[in-house]
């Protein structure tokens, strides 16, 4: 269960670090959707592992949050927007 943790801080932490570095709002506070696609990725992983092994279950949670990241891009789905 870290590894969900970890998903999550490496994504949202990833994400700030690069809209800092562009001297950007950080996508976090205002669009963006990495984190919850990072967490249901993760959590896919976990379950998925023991029953498919190791390699397909990389490659399918990877799929997935590629999948939901593109869904949640092309229909404009979007975080609340914190003011």
């Amino acid at each position: 269960m870290l590894f969900v943790f970890a998903a999550s801080i490496t994504g949202v932490g990833g994400g700030m670090l690069r809209d800092i570095i562009t001297n950007r709002k950080p996508e976090i506070f205002k669009t963006d959707i990495y984190c919850v696609a990072g967490i249901i990725g993760s959590l896919s992983l976990w379950f998925l592992y023991p029953v498919v092994g190791a390699h397909i279950a990389q490659h399918i949670s990877l799929i997935l949050i590629f999948s939901v990241r593109m869904i949640c891009y092309m229909k404009k789905i979007n975080l609340p927007v914190i003011n």
